[in-house]
């Protein structure tokens, strides 16, 4: 699989100094992003409704507005004083921001985050917290301003944001209290892990691992998220095909095999269906 992110690629506009002396400054290295100014950055290179597999860690601070994610198969609304903080191995789509949304990140290839996160994972921030996590950000920026950094350095700074983050008192994970705990709400957390687990296009496969009927599980899951459960196995499935399209040079057989076609022609119309374009088509326009 190759190993790309759009934030890796980001682009910073030709005027500005990469390693110019203002700590502001995006910068970007082979291992380590820090973004500041999220409206210098090429939104280009940020595309809208594009799967990205996360290689790395990241951590981003809303400051303004709202931005809508989907985290593995889950729809994530980031509001102003949130902290979002993603794993490797997440699979990300930025679905809509508002217009006056702004936000601070960094990506980090190689911190050390064992024992501290184990999954993805949005946390609203009091005033404090968000002081200290753009200090952080600003400390980062001033040591990468010098060519001859050591990487260490970052990751050090990244490990010790990481245990201020989960050690705040005010850094809950954002729920929904009236949902939260919930049989329905169990029932649909578990069905989505058991999706991202295994990808089967079977109802009864569901059911079966939560010991619960295929009718009542599609009941309780049409109840609680306003989708059909069919509706949520096809949204994975199509994640799954558009991740393996850009980032893979599978052919598409093979993904249709591995997504549980045993014929690619069906596979084909079924993409279509979705996408409005071809598997080929899709790929050509997205894998660069």
């Amino acid at each position: 699989m190759k190993n790309e992110s759009p934030y890796i690629q980001l682009a910073i506009p030709e005027s500005s100094d990469l390693f110019s002396t203002d700590s502001t400054a995006n910068i970007v290295t082979p291992t380590f992003v820090l973004v500041r100014n999220v409206s210098a950055v090429n939104k280009t290179l940020i595309p809208v409704d594009k799967p990205v597999i996360s290689n790395e860690l990241r951590i981003c601070l809303v400051l303004r507005g709202w931005i809508d994610y989907q985290v593995n198969m889950k729809p994530v609304r980031l509001e102003a004083g949130m902290l979002f903080v993603s794993l490797p191995g997440d699979i990300i789509v930025l679905k809509q921001c508002s217009e006056d949304s702004d936000a601070q990140f960094i990506v980090s290839v190689g911190t050390d985050f064992s024992g501290i996160f184990n999954r993805w994972s949005v946390m609203r921030a009091d005033t404090s917290l968000q002081q200290r996590v753009l200090a952080y950000f600003q400390l980062m920026g001033q040591v990468m301003q010098n060519r001859q950094f050591d990487i260490k350095t970052l990751h050090l700074l990244t490990s010790a944001l990481c245990t201020d983050i989960q050690s705040d008192p005010s850094s809950v994970p954002v729920e929904d209290p009236a949902n939260a705990y919930t049989r329905q709400a169990i029932l649909f957390e578990r069905f989505i892990e058991l999706l991202n687990e295994h990808g089967d296009r079977n109802i009864g496969f569901y059911a079966e691992k939560m010991g619960i009927s295929p009718n009542r599980l599609s009941t309780n899951i049409k109840q609680y998220s306003g989708q059909t459960i069919l509706r949520w196995i096809n949204q994975h499935v199509m994640l799954q095909a558009r991740t393996q399209l850009i980032y893979t040079d599978r052919p598409v057989v093979e993904i249709a095999q591995s997504l549980g076609f045993e014929n690619t022609a069906f596979f084909i119309r079924f993409f279509k269906q979705k996408a409005g374009t071809t598997p080929r088509a899709y790929r050509l326009k997205y894998q660069k």
